[in-house]
């Protein structure tokens, strides 16, 4: 190890920092016991507490892991702006003990391409405006898109000016649910849609099993 910074380290200051055994989703889960109501993200003036952003990673890691069959270090492709979306889907990938992919909203065909590939995903959650751009690859490799529309998370009266994939309404009808699921557990968002390899939002999920403990 170089020790050639010690001079000019703060001094009482270990030289190593010990690596935790838990991960991000262990982080929110505690903090959310600690301050339920504060708000985690402010999205467009609506406030979102940290209670319930930790229940809705909860739910859709239970979806990816029961419905979507996601299993420990599978790779999940996350393509999709700034939203709550985004954050409650790293938190949920990573929460399912898989492995976030994500993906610059800017990439071209070419670029995409080659990431969707060389990841191994099969399974992507995706902003709706985004989701054309991923359809080519369903339901190979990709057998699961999963579909979020940001305007679902705008839930107050705001002045701030919408960016037309924020102020979009959900674009697809509905289309029959899956198979029930085990009773009792955190339904999935409303604000997350499973798309199969049709292109249709499906509709949303009563209820969804817990996710396994991390790291099981």
């Amino acid at each position: 190890m170089n020790t050639r910074h010690y001079p000019y380290w703060p001094r009482k200051r270990p030289y190593e920092l010990p690596i935790p055994v838990t991960n991000l989703a262990h982080n929110l889960a505690v903090t959310a016991q600690r301050y339920p109501d504060h708000p985690a993200i402010v999205y467009y003036d609506t406030p979102l507490p940290f209670a319930r952003i930790a229940r809705e990673v909860e739910a859709l890691a239970g979806w990816l892991e029961h419905r979507a069959g996601v299993t420990r270090g599978d790779r999940v492709i996350l393509f999709m702006q700034n939203s709550p979306q985004f954050a409650i889907a790293y938190y949920a990938i990573l929460r399912a003990n898989a492995v976030v992919v994500p993906l610059n909203p800017m990439l071209v065909a070419d670029e995409l391409k080659t990431y969707v590939e060389d990841s191994g995903a099969r399974v992507a959650i995706v902003g709706q405006e985004l989701a054309p751009k991923l359809q080519p690859y369903a339901p190979q490799p990709l057998g699961t898109l999963l579909v979020a529309a940001y305007s679902d998370y705008v839930e107050r009266e705001t002045q701030l000016p919408l960016p037309p994939a924020v102020a979009a309404e959900p674009r697809n009808a509905p289309t029959p649910p899956g198979p029930p699921l085990p009773p009792g557990v955190p339904p999935l968002p409303p604000e997350l849609a499973p798309l199969g390899s049709v292109p249709s939002v499906a509709a949303m999920l009563d209820d969804a099993p817990p996710p396994a403990p991390p790291f099981a």
